[in-house]
């Protein structure tokens, strides 16, 4: 928390903090924060990335980022964040005052000024030296050090991806495949069975990911929704949505996604969303602490 305080504070939105950090200690599975699972630290290690990114510091990033690689796989989408962040490419709102065509008009005089200034200068040898952004090679590189570990563990490097046949996540599958097989679940799975709950519970936080990177398109920065769109990618590739309820927990942007959207919205409707948060978030803590499977 008193990372992404920083971060808030960085990015110069400090009147978000009391909504954002509600929202986050409210979210349905913010209780695995608190459990035995890796999810409060990959939190940790991915807003420290972004902290350091934001600082311009890639060298900390990257090093941070390759400890996140340790911890869970979707750290491979710190990649794009640190390599976005250190390009900065043009990218946000309407300037405020502005109407949408001027808007979209300084929007183009700061792309073109970024192409024909920045980004030569950016991809030249001597400042990716100087910046340190090359260091972002050590994500993908400990995760091959990692397969490396395991071939001389268990002799077998695939062991990593195999093993999750147990979740049914061994092989690539297109997210509308997955999203097709769920709607077969809600069809044939009766409504008393647990597991028809479950599925809607994922399901539903599938739907809830993508409206807010809809709401967050050009609201928040490039490097953060490139970010908050990899990381809910790589686990929907995975053949099923089960854990996804959870996935939220460990993308900052997201719940940055959130308090702009509730920002602006009357205090009946922050009220309404707090409701329901806390309804899954019963349901969830519930099943979760009698042994039953959540996410």
């Amino acid at each position: 928390l008193f990372v992404v305080y920083r971060i808030i504070i960085h990015d110069k939105q400090k009147a978000l903090v009391p909504l954002l950090f509600l929202i986050l200690i409210t979210y349905p599975t913010s209780f695995f924060y608190g459990a035995v699972y890796n999810d409060a630290l990959f939190f940790l290690l991915a807003s420290l990335t972004i902290y350091f990114s934001r600082q311009k510091n890639f060298l900390l990033a990257s090093i941070v980022a390759s400890f996140a690689m340790l911890t869970r796989l979707n750290a491979l989408a710190l990649v794009f964040l640190i390599l976005f962040e250190y390009l900065e490419i043009p990218w946000g709102g309407l300037r405020p005052g502005s109407g949408e065509g001027e808007g979209a008009r300084l929007r183009a005089v700061a792309r073109q000024r970024w192409w024909n200034l920045e980004i030569k200068s950016k991809l030249t040898l001597k400042e990716i030296f100087r910046s340190k952004v090359f260091f972002v090679g050590l994500v993908p590189l400990t995760f091959i050090g990692y397969l490396i570990y395991i071939q001389n563990l268990s002799g077998n490097w695939q062991d990593f991806f195999t093993s999750m046949k147990v979740w049914n996540q061994s092989e690539p599958t297109i997210p509308l495949q997955v999203a097709y097989r769920y709607l077969k679940i809600f069809l044939t799975v009766p409504p008393s069975a647990l597991v028809f709950w479950v599925a809607v519970f994922e399901f539903l936080s599938v739907l809830f990911y993508l409206a807010m990177l809809v709401f967050s398109f050009r609201k928040i920065r490039l490097s953060y929704w490139i970010f908050f769109a990899v990381s809910i990618l790589i686990p929907s590739l995975t053949g099923t949505f089960a854990g996804m309820p959870r996935y939220g927990l460990h993308i900052y942007p997201f719940f940055l996604s959130i308090a702009l959207f509730l920002q602006s919205k009357p205090l009946r409707f922050k009220l309404a969303y707090f409701a329901v948060s806390l309804v899954l978030f019963l349901f969830a803590i519930t099943l979760f602490t009698r042994g039953y499977f959540v996410s």
